[in-house]
Order: C-alpha cells, then sequence, then structure tokens
C-alpha cells in the first residue's frame, strides 16, 4: 500500500473437499447429476452467478434468466427445462410465486425450488407448502442446494 496509490488485496482460496460429496448426494436423486437442465431465476447478477456455479458444481446443467420475462421465453423456447429455481422476490416486481404459477401454464408439473434471505420469506413458507414447492432460505450452502435440488428432482416437486 502507498498513500494515494490504493491497495491490491488477492485472495487464493482452496477448493472444498465437500464438493464431492454434494455432487454424489445430487447424483443419488432420481435424475441423476449431468442430465437435468435447472433454470435459475435472480435478478441479482452476483447472486445468479453463485447459483449457476453451485449448480453446475454439483454437475447439473443450468440456464439463467434475470426476471419472470426471460425466464417464460426459456421455458417456452427450451423443453429440455425440468426444474425452476427461482428467488422469491424479483426486482421486477413479479415474485417467484407468480413466475411459478405462469410457468405451471406452460408446462404442468414442473418441478420447482423457490430461495429467499428475507425474514418474510418465513410467511412465504406456507403459500411455498400450499403450491407444492421447497423454499431454501438463503444463504445455503452447497450441501444444501444439493440435498434441495435433488429432493426436488426426484419428487416431481418439493
Amino acid at each position: 500500500s502507498e498513500p494515494g496509490q490504493g491497495t491490491r488485496v488477492e485472495l487464493l482460496l482452496p477448493t472444498a473437499d465437500s464438493v464431492n460429496e454434494a455432487t454424489e448426494t445430487a447424483a443419488s436423486g432420481g435424475a441423476s447429476a449431468g442430465h437435468a437442465l435447472i433454470l435459475v431465476v435472480e435478478d441479482e447478477p452476483g447472486v445468479r452467478k453463485v447459483a449457476v456455479r453451485f449448480i453446475q458444481s454439483l454437475g447439473y446443467d443450468a440456464l439463467e434468466a434475470r426476471d419472470a420475462t426471460q425466464a417464460l421465453e426459456l421455458l417456452r423456447a427450451d423443453p429440455r427445462i425440468q426444474l425452476l429455481f427461482s428467488d422469491v422476490v424479483l426486482g421486477s416486481g413479479q415474485t417467484g410465486f407468480e413466475l411459478l404459477r405462469e410457468a405451471r401454464l406452460l408446462r404442468p408439473g414442473l418441478s420447482a425450488l423457490l430461495t429467499s434471505g428475507y425474514e418474510r420469506a418465513v410467511v412465504s413458507a406456507d403459500e411455498a407448502v400450499q403450491s407444492g414447492v421447497g423454499l431454501l432460505r438463503k444463504p445455503y450452502s452447497l450441501e444444501q442446494l444439493g440435498e434441495a435440488l435433488a429432493q426436488a428432482l426426484e419428487s416431481g416437486t418439493v
């Protein structure tokens, strides 16, 4: 560091050994890892990027959408999508529950998993149960995501 010049920080982190365990957990579900295409819907680009990387590290394929409109376009265009993984609070003013209702009009029986970091998501948990979908609280670990995805794919819905 030098006054007026700023500071450069570089972090080198090892990969976690638990990725292999989470991959095995996901692969033991009804849809084997690498054979399921998951649509990730998240309005925050950084959070979306992490979710996609987690999903790919678990052995699944992932498509990403920044909002409900783009997600519905992808669902219309790609019949290979097996699961919708969406944030509950989408920046477009639409919720993950509303997106799921519209998605299931296009694709009845579409598997889904919703996620939220907001405390009011506890209230949304009742709506999730009524919708037949799981609600994964943020922040979640790779292992928690792997288990939830495997369960959602195995049962058709969580």
